[in-house]
């Protein structure tokens, strides 16, 4: 830029009251301060930005997980209740069907109950 208004670069800037700087110290200065600006936005977007858009990615799955775990345990807390009603009842043949399609269902519902 000092080729282009070499008399704008002799002058001095006032930054205060009793400091001056060439017009060429502060442009140089700006010039350095963009370029720290531009290695602070590709840090940012390499160390911050793009891992925190994989986790945010990630984290709809996990929640999904939770809420279908919390539906696993909600029916199987309902089918333990069940069970734990049938077999009070007395133990006659519709009874004790009753409570075998109980405890298969929470087998079907929730497999890793019975593995």
């Amino acid at each position: 830029h000092e080729e282009e208004f070499p008399t704008l670069f002799g002058k001095t800037e006032l930054f205060g009251p009793r400091s001056g700087r060439p017009l060429s110290a502060v442009l140089s200065n700006l010039e350095q301060a963009l370029q720290v600006h531009e290695n602070f936005q590709t840090v940012n977007e390499k160390y911050f930005l793009m891992p925190l858009e994989r986790v945010c990615a990630v984290v709809p799955s996990i929640s999904s997980l939770f809420n279908e775990r919390e539906d696993l345990v909600k029916d199987l807390d309902k089918l333990k209740k069940k069970q734990q009603k049938m077999e009070t009842m007395e133990r006659t043949g519709e009874n004790l069907a009753k409570l075998s399609k109980v405890i298969e269902t929470s087998c079907i519902t929730i497999p890793y109950v019975c593995h």
